[in-house]
């Protein structure tokens, strides 16, 4: 990393942050949340807790591939917009799109994101070059 300037590696610290938390998240969700087999169990009773909601949300969401949707649906209006947080909202939610069995199409959206989000960076160090010094 010797060659990247100090606003591309603070970039790739960011972008490489938000990819763990998302796995993070991800990763709650599908083991703690989805693939136990005892709370499928709990919501299958009678009177189902109050979480059992949110869980069904969950499962239909990456049934229906909800977080690859909404990660190709960011990244499109990261590049209309030239927008790095909705570049980095592409990644965070392909990311957790990958962790929840939807690994094409939230693939996608990462790596748009990923390279939006250097895209960017770079044209910014590059303004930064010409802008004339005070």
């Amino acid at each position: 990393m010797g060659g990247l300037g100090l606003d591309a590696r603070r970039s790739l610290r960011l972008a490489v942050t938000v990819m763990v938390v998302a796995y993070g998240v991800g990763a709650a969700l599908r083991y703690g949340l989805i693939e136990r087999e005892d709370l499928g169990l709990l919501c299958d009773s009678g009177s189902p807790p109050w979480w059992c909601g949110p869980r069904l949300f969950v499962i239909r969401a990456f049934l229906h591939d909800a977080f690859a949707i909404a990660s190709l649906l960011s990244l499109g209006i990261a590049v209309w917009r030239r927008s790095l947080g909705l570049a980095l909202a592409a990644v965070a939610l392909g990311t957790v799109g990958m962790v929840l069995y939807g690994f094409t199409w939230s693939g996608v959206g990462v790596l748009g994101g990923l390279l939006l989000a250097g895209r960017l960076q770079t044209d910014r160090d590059q303004y930064r070059e010409r802008e004339p010094q005070r």
